[in-house]
């Protein structure tokens, strides 16, 4: 392994997302305008083209990673639950290679699953606050990434389930759409598609 590369799926976007750069057309992101906008936003935090590695090395870019890092797998093992079968599961699930090599790398995809766990836990609640915080949380992971739309399929294993279904392509369309305003415009999807 480079252990010169750790972390850098996160380090490394935070600065090809960066507001001195066109992450679509200078650097073939192939992320959509969510993950974009959330990495422009951190990288205002750092001085205009700092490398990646520069924005790693500083006690403000770990302490930043550690934070989101953290965040996102409390909010998993939250979702996770206590109990013996429970701690097991998360143990196993932290401790297997796919887990390790994610948080190895510092990708984004630890904050889709933490954010489909919350969808999970919530998407049948007899509260419809849970149920929507679970939608949008659906809606925000498919933003993220495309493939977690496939978990939106429970909501038609109830019956006359269409109210529901539509908030959550309600909460899709604006989480996936909107942030390509602040990214360089609707025209970014046609680059997107490219990349």
């Amino acid at each position: 392994f480079n252990h010169d590369d750790v972390f850098m799926d996160f380090f490394n976007s935070v600065n090809n997302c960066g507001f001195a750069y066109d992450a679509y057309d200078e650097f073939g992101v192939i992320y959509p305008p969510l993950v974009v906008l959330f990495y422009k936003a951190t990288s205002l935090l750092f001085p205009a083209k700092l490398a990646a590695q520069e924005i790693k090395a500083s006690s403000l870019g770990m302490i930043i990673f550690t934070i989101y890092t953290v965040a996102c797998v409390m909010l998993l093992i939250k979702c996770i639950g206590n109990g013996l079968d429970k701690f097991l599961f998360a143990v196993s699930m932290f401790l297997s290679v796919p887990m390790i090599f994610l948080l190895e790398r510092g990708n984004i995809l630890i904050l889709v699953i933490s954010l489909l766990f919350v969808f999970l836990y919530g998407y049948d609640s007899e509260k419809a606050s849970t149920r929507h915080l679970a939608y949008i949380c659906l809606a925000i992971a498919v933003s993220i990434k495309l493939y977690p739309v496939v978990f939106g399929l429970l909501l038609l294993r109830k019956k006359k389930n269409f109210k529901n279904i539509a908030w959550c392509v309600f909460y899709g369309i604006i989480f996936f759409f909107v942030p390509f305003i602040f990214v360089g415009g609707f025209s970014q999807l046609f680059v997107l598609i490219k990349n």
